[in-house]
């Protein structure tokens, strides 16, 4: 047992690993605490002082792999949802919505031609026959820049859901996943071309991430840390992207905020087609050489990551938009981990 205090709620825990492609997601409503989690309390329960259970620890944020004093747990208004599920049926079915998204701040707004203290989701994805999809709502369709950094915007912008205030992008999600249930219709007030609608779509169940092969990022705890997901591109991807079938390399599909891509401006994927019968996004940067060495595939970028080390800085070699460019790469260190 571990002593401390909860110094932030509400925070929000991105769902990744390494090791799974396809959607990701976030718990909402985490709770932050300076208590020590480490291999051997991690997964277990978190009390307040009169032992009541207020979360179950879940990930910490440490540069050297231990406790540095920011760790997260999994509030237990989700927990008592979640874990009788399990032990009823082994699986819980998490509601979708099928989109990915960003807060509207007074930048945003002011791009969309909205007035500067106009708040709520707005839509950067739709996922392709998604519940989303399904009732029409509108990705971002065009970029701007804004403080230097191309952003996308010209999507719908969901401003209460039931009839709730959607105020950050958070607030969705904490509602879906509070709220809501597989199967449940939820209202849906959005602005559309700066007017008002209200949609209603019922949430499926929220599909399941697949394991791949091999790891751009290196292993968790080792070598060095570039900040994307990605895949190997096939001959199918390289034709939606117009490129030549024999055309190699990692498409970056998403890239985890603030790490080293991001801090390179590297583009993550923005349009989601369908390939063998599964929903991929493309479009974003293709990798193609690190320090003039080819990258054919995932395999090439693990071996080089893995060999490479933290602070390095490397020339990644891309295509973007069917142009060939060179950009500079501080290689970082993992910093958020599961113990």
């Amino acid at each position: 047992m571990t002593v401390g205090i909860v110094s932030a709620l509400g925070r929000s825990l991105p769902v990744q690993s390494d090791l799974l492609q396809g959607p990701t997601f976030t718990i909402p409503d985490i709770i932050q605490t300076d208590a020590p989690i480490n291999p051997g309390n991690s997964g277990g329960v978190l009390v307040d002082d009169t032992g009541r259970v207020i979360g179950v620890t879940a990930a910490i944020e440490s540069p050297v792999q231990a406790n540095a004093g920011i760790g997260f747990a999994i509030p237990s208004a989700i927990v008592q949802k979640v874990v009788p599920a399990l032990i009823e049926t082994g699986r819980y079915e998490h509601p979708w919505l099928g989109i990915s998204g960003t807060t509207l701040n007074p930048e945003l707004a002011q791009a969309m031609g909205l007035d500067a203290d106009q708040r709520g989701a707005l839509v950067i994805d739709v996922t392709a026959d998604s519940p989303a999809d399904k009732t029409r709502l509108r990705g971002s369709d065009r970029q701007v820049e804004i403080e230097g950094q191309s952003v996308r915007v010209g999507g719908d912008v969901i401003v209460a859901v039931d009839g709730q205030p959607v105020k950050e992008f958070d607030d969705l999600i904490t509602y879906l996943v509070r709220s809501t249930e597989v199967g449940q219709t939820i209202e849906l007030t959005v602005l559309r071309g700066g007017q008002e609608e209200t949609v209603s779509l019922t949430l499926e169940a929220r599909p399941e991430t697949q394991v791949q092969s091999s790891q751009p990022e290196g292993q968790a705890g080792g070598g060095a840390y570039l900040g994307i997901v990605g895949l190997t591109v096939t001959p199918e991807i390289a034709q939606a992207m117009d490129l030549p079938a024999d055309q190699g390399g990692v498409l970056v599909e998403q890239i985890q905020q603030g790490s080293p891509a991001d801090e390179a401006e590297l583009r993550g994927s923005y349009q989601p087609v369908i390939i063998n019968g599964q929903q991929l996004l493309v479009g974003g940067d293709v990798i193609v050489a690190m320090e003039d060495q080819t990258i054919a595939g995932f395999e090439d970028l693990s071996i080089f990551l893995q060999q490479a080390e933290p602070g390095q800085e490397v020339a990644l070699t891309l295509l973007r938009d069917g142009n060939q460019l060179q950009v500079d790469v501080i290689l970082g260190q993992r910093s958020v981990s599961a113990p």
